[in-house]
């Protein structure tokens, strides 16, 4: 009798867990090319376009600023070439070595500038980059959760993180 009760329990449990299984609905699954799709939505084209005036800005910059410098190497040349002339008194020789010292600090200090400002406006442009990419990946995220709603889908993955998925599903 108590294996009989045991059996009956048991054969009933699996009836039971078989119904539930059977109870989930189908896996409707969608793949989605999200470089292809993040390439090809309209607003990417803007944005970077955008992103571009602005790195092309921060180019122009740098190289004002390195022309600035250029110039100043230059003077500093001059001064280090009057210095040492054989044309000028000791008294003049001595002020533009002087100069020529101010004029190196002054260099050296403008390298450092530049060299901030390089660091200092690769890392906006990158993180204006990360920003514009987070935001439109969001709403290409919006718009296939949608999509998938609409076609009745249960998952939506991205075709590059699958092993295989047979193509007629794209």
């Amino acid at each position: 009798m108590n294996r009989m009760l045991k059996s009956i329990l048991t054969l009933t449990a699996f009836g039971a867990a078989a119904l539930g299984l059977s109870a989930q609905p189908a896996v409707k699954l969608l793949t989605v090319d999200m470089g292809k799709l993040f390439e090809s939505y309209y607003k990417t084209a803007t944005e970077s376009a955008k992103l571009k005036v602005d790195q092309q800005k921060a180019q122009d910059e740098l190289e004002r600023r390195v022309k600035e410098l250029n110039g100043l190497g230059d003077q500093y040349k001059e001064l280090l070439e009057q210095s040492k002339s054989a044309m000028l008194k000791d008294e003049a020789k001595t002020k533009a070595e002087a100069d020529a010292s101010k004029m190196l600090d002054e260099i050296r200090r403008r390298q450092g500038e530049i060299q901030k400002y390089q660091g200092d406006a690769g890392k906006l442009i990158n993180q204006q980059i990360s920003s514009m990419r987070a935001v439109l990946l969001d709403e290409i995220l919006k718009k296939i959760a949608e999509l998938g709603k609409s076609k009745g889908a249960t998952m939506v993955m991205d075709r590059n993180s699958l092993v295989y998925a047979d193509p007629t599903y794209d």
